[in-house]
């Protein structure tokens, strides 16, 4: 009926198996509760201003601890805002 080539039946292959991996992982996000904390933690953070960021959105950042988040926010209370990246320098715990 379709006379496709090797190269072609190869790409509507792929084609399909993207698309249906797509709704399984749907169906799997849709209907089980544990896999939405997994989907959570690999989203991408939203830029934060650290002139403005409290404690404890300072913490739930990928690596800063609590300490660090202390560090930051002494610094900026000290210092004032920060005015350039070259400045994170200064604050213990960032290299």
């Amino acid at each position: 009926m379709f006379n496709l080539t090797r190269q072609e039946k190869f790409v509507l292959i792929f084609v399909a198996c993207i698309f249906f991996i797509g709704l399984g992982l749907n169906f799997a996000l849709k209907h089980a509760p544990w896999l939405n904390n997994v989907y959570y933690h690999f989203q991408v953070i939203d830029k934060l201003d650290l002139n403005k960021a409290n404690y404890e959105e300072l913490v739930n950042l990928p690596q800063i601890g609590e300490t660090l988040a202390k560090n930051i926010i002494d610094y900026r209370t000290t210092y004032g805002f920060f005015k350039n990246l070259e400045e994170l320098r200064q604050i213990k715990g960032i290299s």
